[in-house]
């Protein structure tokens, strides 16, 4: 058996990427879509996820990053120049690891 997903081409920085059910393949990196939520202060399933949620969209407004304004566009044009950043920090935990960079 196999399973289609539906592909919808966007673009951002003049580049095609796919949404495909729930994913956003970049230029190099890949992110699903509902993160967004989490980015954007939408998140209500606990409290310590709800403010989490909330300092992000707080922290993105501070940095005049909103969702109405291209905001999801200028994401994904950060995570892709991410990937060419300087590595600043890395932290390890158990529940996975952070890198920090410059861009």
């Amino acid at each position: 058996m196999f399973l289609f997903t539906p592909v919808v081409a966007k673009t951002y920085l003049g580049k095609n990427i796919k949404s495909m059910s729930g994913v956003i393949e970049g230029d190099g990196f890949t992110i699903k879509t509902d993160k967004f939520d989490f980015f954007f202060g939408r998140i209500t399933s606990s409290p310590d996820n709800q403010r989490r949620s909330l300092d992000n969209l707080n922290g993105l407004l501070k940095l005049g990053i909103d969702e109405q304004n291209n905001g999801r566009e200028r994401l994904l044009q950060i995570f892709h120049e991410g990937l060419n950043g300087t590595i600043i920090k890395v932290k390890r935990k158990s529940y996975g690891i952070t890198v920090l960079k410059k861009i």
